[in-house]
């Protein structure tokens, strides 16, 4: 009785052992690195290309005023101008500033080597409106508001365009406002204006404008 006694407890530990014996096995070799390694990351959408004309403000360490003068000069480039008279081969293409301006400033650098139709850019400057020479482009910039009623009236109807940068310059008489609008330097056009002063503005320049008042 006693070995019979034995023999089933040994069968009983026997027993016990298996039933406690984990289900699925341990790993017999350490995680790999490809098991760790975190998911690719989500491929990001392309930016948006923006229109030559429309720029972020300040976008990238630019100044808004260097914004703002290759916009004058996009201007420039998507009128079709008149060619010049045979005396006048050689005229440039000219953009009158008015007063001290930072925007004039920027647009004599960008300007300075480059050309338009075989015709260099000229950028010239004067404290009033009788100082500047024939224009295609006056830029009346910040700070001359309480004067546009004696300044726009007076400038030549001949084939000038007239942009400013301060609220109401259309209502005024002016033909381009340049804005910042949501951290974006835009621009807006009254071509009942611009062509009152003999100038008809490209279909570029037309399409892009926002809003666009006749």
């Amino acid at each position: 009785m006693k070995k019979g006694a034995a023999v089933l407890v040994l069968i009983a530990i026997v027993s016990a052992l298996f039933l406690l014996r984990p289900s699925t096995p341990l790993p017999t070799s350490p995680p790999t690195l490809a098991q760790h390694r975190p998911p690719p990351p989500t491929p990001r959408k392309p930016r948006q290309k923006l229109s030559p004309i429309l720029a972020p403000a300040e976008g990238k360490g630019v100044p808004e005023a260097e914004i703002k003068a290759a916009m004058l000069y996009q201007f420039l480039k998507l009128t079709p101008w008149p060619p010049p008279g045979p005396e006048q081969v050689n005229a440039p293409l000219r953009v009158g500033v008015l007063g001290i301006s930072p925007v004039g400033d920027h647009l004599h650098r960008t300007a300075m080597d480059k050309e338009i139709d075989h015709r260099r850019i000229m950028v010239v400057r004067g404290s009033d409106l009788g100082e500047l020479p024939p224009c295609h482009i006056l830029f009346i910039p910040f700070g001359w508001k309480d004067d546009w009623d004696l300044i726009l009236p007076a400038v030549p109807k001949r084939g000038v365009l007239i942009v400013g940068e301060e609220g109401g310059f259309l209502e005024a008489g002016g033909g381009i406002a340049i804005r910042v609008e949501d951290r974006k330097i835009r621009y807006s056009m009254h071509l009942g204006n611009i062509r009152a002063c003999g100038v008809e503005p490209g279909s570029t320049l037309i399409d892009l404008a926002n809003p666009l008042l006749r």
